[in-house]
């Protein structure tokens, strides 16, 4: 399946034992929510499937395997991210995470630089490491429904206070 962009509905596909849909539940935008549907659905229907809804010419639900679900998940991250960097920000170190699909990860060394994703976030930061000369701050929030993770080595002579 190739994914340009996210789709944006997710059914889940009752199914018998020889793999016949029974029917489906009603769709939802939000992937987290489909994916608790799907498990619940599959104890009483193993044979249950995920579907998503591809806008393409015709309009058509898909079954989606989990490789499907962390390209999507990805594609959300990287939309997200393109998004981020539009917001007239400085600039920080940007990753999508491998061990967590679908979240982004932001680094800097400039507290300042730091604060303003905080601010943009709406989060405050908390001490999570550090040494004599600099503090390691971070940060979890959400951008456009995408998992953020903001982290800051701030080098001072005293220990960095957290925002608030």
């Amino acid at each position: 399946m190739t994914i340009s962009s996210p789709p944006s509905n997710f059914r889940v596909a009752v199914r018998t034992k020889e793999r016949d849909a029974i029917g489906y539940l009603d769709a939802t935008g939000d992937l987290d929510e489909a994916r608790i549907q799907i498990v619940q659905t599959r104890m009483a229907f193993p044979n249950s499937t995920l579907q998503v809804f591809l806008d393409d010419d015709m309009g058509t639900w898909t079954d989606v395997t989990d490789e499907d679900l962390r390209r999507i998940a990805d594609v959300k991250a990287a939309l997200a991210l393109a998004h981020l960097l539009d917001e007239g920000l400085p600039r920080i170190d940007w990753t999508l995470s491998d061990l967590s699909r679908g979240t982004i990860s932001g680094y800097t060394t400039d507290r300042d630089v730091f604060d303003k994703y905080l601010h943009l976030l709406s989060v405050e930061a908390s001490v999570i490491g550090g040494g004599k000369a600099y503090t390691r701050l971070g940060a979890d929030g959400v951008y456009r429904g995408v998992p953020v993770r903001l982290s800051c080595h701030a080098r001072d002579e005293q220990p960095a206070e957290v925002s608030t």
